[in-house]
């Protein structure tokens, strides 16, 4: 079956086709003392004030320009409405980092955010990222082409309207994402619920678009089904994401697959290739849990999905394990329960009861198992990634 490409942002998702570097958060940066905050920003600030806890900034914009080169930003609760545009980070050293100010409610964005290819060593922390109404409309919620750029402990939603985060561009206009890490994030209502202007062809939680190792891990990514088969999967590889690992996450309730590794031929930047598709919880997905497609291309190597519980499929729980005679990906010790166990599935409580057939895979960072916005206090220190290892 032949699909449909469509322009989404800066990428192209197919309808119809079968188809994070480590940063370690620095304390006490930019004038910052115990806190870990050198700049504030809050709803009633000042963009033309200092950025200090008694004359913070206003607007997002103007908290990551003035900590271009590294530092840490600290956002009061409050809801902040327009677009966020990163194009400077940090460094290995000092990364820029923005987050919720420890003690506080969880902030929330409201706008489109982009961290631009020029913007390396960035990280988004505690926040909630809202894309139901945004400014502007774009395909996209979060847009990733620096490289090193973490997302952790962030509530983003998209409220039927749009993907939730692409990382890279395949087409080479806007920059190769490297060593990106998503890391224990809720991420939930991406998908395509409108109809008419404002409605995108489909709705992914995490589109890998054109990156290289990008570590995705201990992420619950559920409510993206929104009715039919057309789109909206949980975490899409297409059509050049290589040496990605999907691991320890839950995905549950996507429209059509939880997972696809999908490559396609012609793309300027290359070809899907080396995913590992690993200890994962895959559940209630339209179609599969798990699937791959190679348009324009044969299937690459190095795909591997190993060890993972999965339930609730309609379909084959794997599907496409061979594509045209060729082998798509190698799966080994994977188990498909009746039930994973979820705490309490109607709350969206994704932790896994003590009887549960799953227990041991799926996140072991428990943030986003459960709802983090109410009540949205914000973790008293930055949080850090001991024990993670990334290539790049």
């Amino acid at each position: 079956m032949v699909g449909r490409l469509f322009k989404v942002g800066v990428g192209l998702v197919c309808l119809g086709c079968v188809a994070v570097g480590v940063v370690a958060l620095v304390h006490g940066q930019r004038g910052g003392h115990g806190s870990g905050c050198g700049r504030y920003v809050a709803p009633g600030g000042d963009d033309a004030g200092r950025g200090t806890r008694s004359r913070p900034f206003r607007t997002i914009d103007r908290l990551a320009t003035s900590l271009a080169g590294g530092g840490t930003g600290c956002v009061l609760a409050g809801d902040y409405r327009g677009n966020v545009k990163i194009e400077r980070g940090g460094t290995s050293g000092e990364p820029l980092v923005i987050r919720g100010a420890p003690g506080s409610r969880l902030p929330t964005l409201s706008g489109i955010v982009t961290v631009t290819d020029a913007a390396d060593w960035v990280t988004l922390e505690q926040l909630a990222i809202d894309g139901r109404d945004p400014p502007t409309n774009d395909a996209v919620l979060v847009k990733i082409f620096g490289d090193h750029v973490t997302l952790r402990h962030d509530d983003i939603s998209a409220g039927g309207t749009r993907i939730c985060v692409q990382t890279g561009d395949a087409r080479g206009h806007f920059g190769i994402a490297r060593a990106t890490s998503i890391l224990a994030n809720r991420i939930h209502g991406c998908g395509n619920r409108r109809t008419g202007p404002t409605s995108y062809p489909a709705g992914h939680a995490l589109y890998l678009e054109g990156d290289r190792d990008t570590l995705v891990r201990d992420n619950v990514i559920f409510d993206t089904n929104f009715g039919g088969t057309a789109g909206g999967r949980g975490i899409q590889l297409w059509p050049d994401s290589e040496g990605a690992r999907i691991e320890q996450n839950v995905v549950d309730g996507s429209n059509q697959w939880n997972v696809i590794v999908s490559g396609g031929g012609g793309y300027a930047t290359g070809v899907t290739r080396d995913a590992v598709v690993r200890d994962n919880v895959l559940s209630r997905p339209a179609e599969h849990n798990v699937t791959s497609a190679w348009w324009g291309t044969d299937p690459q190597p190095g795909v591997e999905v190993e060890g993972n519980c999965m339930s609730g499929a309609p379909g084959a729980a794997l599907a496409f394990e061979t594509w045209l005679g060729k082998t798509s990906y190698t799966a080994r010790d994977n188990a498909t329960v009746a039930d994973p166990g979820y705490v309490d599935l109607a709350q969206h409580d994704y932790r896994l009861a003590d009887d549960s057939p799953c227990r041991g895979k799926g996140p072991d960072d428990s943030w986003a198992q459960v709802d983090r916005t109410t009540p949205p206090t914000v973790a008293a220190t930055p949080t850090g990634d001991a024990g993670i290892t990334q290539k790049g």
